[in-house]
């Protein structure tokens, strides 16, 4: 029943970020001027609104990984190892993100 409930929680955040960043490529696309791309001492994805539209679909495909790979294993129990592999990979990268901005 915990891993039920565990595995629905994440379901539901993974569906609220992809939410988030297919709002955020709409948002990109209709108004780029508002995005500041090229200026500054930014991260790599803003250099131009076609690498951040690069990094939005590598993160779009990320989620929806996450999402197949946890109703795989909520709908036939099968081994966590991958869902569990998943969440450490996208912490580690989240992690890696929040040490490598911040100064």
């Amino acid at each position: 029943m915990v891993r039920k409930i565990v595995y629905i929680i994440a379901l539901v955040l993974l569906g609220f970020f992809l939410l988030i960043e297919i709002g955020d490529i709409i948002h990109v696309l209709r108004t780029p001027e508002s995005y500041p791309f090229g200026k500054g001492d930014l991260p790599w994805y803003y250099k131009n609104q076609k690498m951040y539209l690069l990094q939005g679909g590598v993160f779009l495909i990320w989620i929806i990984l996450g999402v197949w790979l946890g109703a795989r294993a909520l709908r036939r129990r099968t081994s966590d190892r991958s869902f569990v592999i998943y969440a450490i990979i996208s912490v580690l990268y989240l992690v890696f993100m929040i040490l490598t901005t911040t100064r």
